[in-house]
């Protein structure tokens, strides 16, 4: 049985899928690494405060109801019930 061998330009698009694949790696490990951890701010709620309110205040120009669900999610809050002296985490970003 004959055994076939790679050509120039065979072995040049191997080299070429490798350096692709290396960078490909290299960058995707990169974007993963340079993200911001999420940071939080506690405060304690006041008589009269709502989520909508503190999410408003917080929002930095985001969408008022995903600032909402992120506060819901990391306080593992069922609905938006809020008591007074409660301490919740909010994102701030």
């Amino acid at each position: 049985m004959k055994r076939r061998r790679l050509n120039k330009r065979g072995k040049l698009f191997l080299l070429l899928l490798l350096v692709t694949l290396v960078i490909t790696i290299n960058v995707s490990a990169f974007c993963n690494f340079s993200q911001k951890p999420d940071e939080y701010v506690i405060i304690k709620i006041n008589p009269g405060d709502t989520l909508w309110d503190i999410a408003k205040y917080y929002s930095n120009g985001q969408d008022i109801r995903k600032v909402i669900y992120e506060i819901n999610k990391i306080n593992n809050l069922e609905g938006s019930n809020i008591y007074p002296n409660q301490l919740i985490k909010v994102p701030i970003n």
